[in-house]
């Protein structure tokens, strides 16, 4: 009359089951998805991998507070059961309200994305982003290639400075070009020892 069963302590502590049709993971912890509030095993956690359709297949996400005043309420009925353990037929998901000031939303909503659409149109003159981001690139390399004029005079101290700023890069590449001499000169004369030799 053992009670000891490891596999039974084993399945108590792996209660968390996916909630993903067909799988029957299950895992140590809860892996909640932040839109639609399921709990999914390590394999579907990512919104991509179990086609997260948002709370209670609406499309849209809702914080965890949200969520948790929703099944709350007692209309909560047409939540989904994550468990599997009721028997009870789920109701229909409720579907949000459709008032004329929600359909004028979305209107609104549906112009506002086509405006910046034709923006983006225009301002890409019909092309692709790839093909504007490589005509942008483009525009940029030609600008960084050609020198700067300036836009209105110099006054005295900026004609100093700048006379002064070519005098000190005019002696660094002699200062350059003196000690590549030396360098070279150098290794002539170390060549030169050792091609000599006394026989």
């Amino acid at each position: 009359d053992c009670q000891s069963d490891p596999a039974l302590n084993r399945r108590k502590i792996y209660t968390n089951r996916c909630s993903f049709k067909g799988c029957k993971q299950k895992e140590l912890i809860k892996v909640l998805c932040e839109n639609c509030h399921q709990n999914y095993c390590l394999k579907h956690r990512h919104e991509t991998d179990h086609d997260c359709k948002g709370f209670q297949d609406t499309g849209r996400g809702v914080s965890r507070a949200g969520a948790a005043a929703i099944f709350r309420t007692p209309q909560s009925s047409s939540k989904p059961t994550t468990s599997g353990s009721s028997n009870k037929p789920s109701a229909k998901v409720a579907k949000p309200q459709t008032t004329p000031l929600s359909q004028l939303g979305r209107e609104l909503d549906s112009e506002r994305r086509q405006r910046q659409a034709m923006a983006a149109r225009t301002v890409q003159g019909g092309m692709t982003e790839d093909e504007a981001l490589a005509q942008a690139i483009q525009m940029s390399m030609a600008e960084s290639s050609q020198p700067t004029q300036p836009s209105k005079p110099l006054t005295q101290q900026e004609q100093d400075d700048l006379l002064l700023a070519q005098a000190i890069a005019a002696s660094q590449e002699e200062n350059r070009r003196e000690q590549r001499r030396r360098q070279e000169a150098a290794q002539r004369r170390e060549e030169n020892k050792t091609s000599c030799q006394l026989s």
